[in-house]
């Protein structure tokens, strides 16, 4: 399965963290360069919820909105 995003004005990276309830504790699980993310090694029938962050030499940006998925 793969995650997408709009590249950000000005980020140098992308960082991508899940977590399987929607209020959990989320962890970091990938720095992406680009705009996406393929994400392997799944659970079938799990559901998971991710979110990213843009990086640049300021820091890292408030998250974006939380998406979800859940594999067969």
């Amino acid at each position: 399965m793969e995650l997408r995003w709009n590249l950000v004005n000005g980020a140098t990276s992308y960082n991508v963290y899940r977590s399987t309830t929607v209020d959990g504790d989320y962890a970091l699980i990938n720095t992406s360069y680009g705009f996406n993310y393929l994400y392997t090694e799944l659970t079938n029938g799990t559901r998971y919820f991710y979110y990213v962050t843009s990086v640049n030499a300021e820091g890292e940006s408030d998250r974006s909105i939380i998406t979800t998925n859940t594999t067969r």
